[in-house]
């Protein structure tokens, strides 16, 4: 098992944090060490600065090739390991990823990436926080 460290944006931080979100989409590395299904995903904000914090660690449990395209119309163009996914499946990533909607994600990746994005959806299943009992 390996240990990939993954930094995210302040504005994504609190989601990862309460583990409201179970993925990330990253640019495919160019030294090619991706992380992996069963890597250590040591999940940070801030990271290479003096306000650096962990905010969780996961195990990968998935990565998918996915690919963003320009819109057609109102129409997202997403393709999830190849297979263009639509309608409720593309609104549901884009809340999972932290996105009011369908609408503001491609919108984010076209101004940061540009399109078409192609790279890599990487999962983890958020590990529930402990809740307080009463006795």
């Amino acid at each position: 098992m390996r240990t990939c460290l993954l930094n995210f944006q302040a504005q994504f931080a609190q989601l990862v944090k309460s583990g409201r979100k179970p993925h990330t989409i990253r640019a495919r590395r160019v030294d090619g060490r991706d992380p992996l299904p069963g890597d250590m995903l040591h999940l940070y904000t801030g990271l290479r600065s003096k306000a650096a914090r962990l905010l969780r660690q996961e195990i990968c449990a998935y990565t998918t090739e996915i690919t963003i395209l320009p819109s057609i119309g109102q129409e997202p163009q997403i393709l999830l390991g190849g297979e263009p996914i639509a309608g409720r499946a593309v609104e549901a990533l884009a809340q999972d990823d932290g996105f009011e909607n369908a609408a503001a994600f491609v919108q984010f990746f076209k101004e940061v990436y540009g399109l078409p994005f192609t790279g890599l959806l990487i999962g983890w299943r958020p590990t529930p926080e402990p809740k307080a009992t009463r006795h």
